[in-house]
């Protein structure tokens, strides 16, 4: 989801008040739109929350090491 379509929603929802009407006139489920509300409220932002990645096994160093001897 776009910021601008999350900005739709907060704004769609302010002025009609009914998390139905806006999943209607957005085209969403229901339920997206009322656990995007309930997650923008909580978190007071409409950034998404980072994710963990999995963690590296090699260092960024041993790395250039192994991809120089693999193309030497």
């Amino acid at each position: 989801m776009t910021n601008a379509e999350k900005g739709m929603i907060i704004a769609f929802f302010y002025c009609l008040g009914s998390i139905l009407q806006v999943a209607r006139l957005i085209g969403s489920p229901w339920s997206t739109v009322k656990s995007f509300l309930t997650h923008a409220t909580e978190r007071q932002s409409l950034e998404n929350l980072l994710r963990s990645s999995r963690p590296r096994i090699l260092i960024p160093q041993q790395c250039r090491v192994i991809v120089q001897a693999a193309k030497s």
